[in-house]
């Protein structure tokens, strides 16, 4: 996911950033310490009070003296339909039920509406990082479809090769300046960054997503 994020980061001065799913707060932690972005501010939005605690208390989440860095502790369908627009929103929600094709994000952030209101959640020259587990090639390929009817521009890291079912998603809001663009801005941010050089060959496995949900 971090990945995507050098691909399509522009050096953006006060990034608001939103991570929808808390898990340990790794994610959360990096964006919002190990970028060097200028005063980035981040919510991060845990379901599980007891995951929350988790974080703060085990895996160094410290949230407590960051003024710009929030933890709410909330359904992440219902913070999205009241917040406001993110620069980068993230969503990365596991789901209970692992005996469906879709392992997570649960459905109801796949449904259609909801989708679009994610887009509304977005700045115009904003990013949607999608976490996406799916066991069924033909219900992946729908769901793609659906945000590149949504979004102007969907590139997506697929992790099956490794025998993985993730697949990364990224759909960008604004005009696309082409893939081989944002690699090379990738490129460049990790050569000035030697602590993320771990992510250059991920930036590399990134893909097009066309219009008919198809990975090319």
């Amino acid at each position: 996911m971090i990945a995507g994020v050098l691909m399509f980061n522009t050096i953006i001065d006060k990034p608001s950033i939103a991570v929808i799913g808390l898990g340990g707060g790794a994610l959360a932690s990096y964006l919002f310490f190990q970028f060097p972005w200028n005063s980035p501010s981040l919510d991060a939005v845990e379901l599980d009070p007891v995951v929350a605690t988790v974080a703060s208390e085990w895996f160094s989440f410290n949230h407590k003296n960051q003024e710009n860095l929030t933890l709410n502790i909330a359904d992440g369908l219902k913070y999205l339909d009241k917040c406001g627009k993110y620069d980068i929103l993230v969503i990365d929600v596991d789901a209970k039920d692992l005996s469906q094709p879709i392992l997570f994000p649960p459905p109801e952030f796949l449904r259609l509406e909801f989708l679009n209101h994610l887009r509304d959640n977005v700045l115009v020259d904003g990013l949607l990082v999608l976490n996406l587990a799916c066991r069924s090639h033909s219900l992946l390929q729908q769901v793609l479809q659906q945000l590149t009817s949504i979004f102007k521009s969907v590139f997506c890291i697929p992790l099956q090769d490794i025998g993985d079912v993730n697949c990364v998603v990224f759909a960008f809001n604004g005009e696309s300046q082409g893939l081989e663009a944002y690699k090379l801005i990738a490129k460049k941010f990790i050569h000035a960054n030697e602590a993320m050089a771990q992510f250059t060959e991920m930036v590399q496995d990134c893909k097009v997503v066309d219009e008919r949900g198809t990975i090319i």
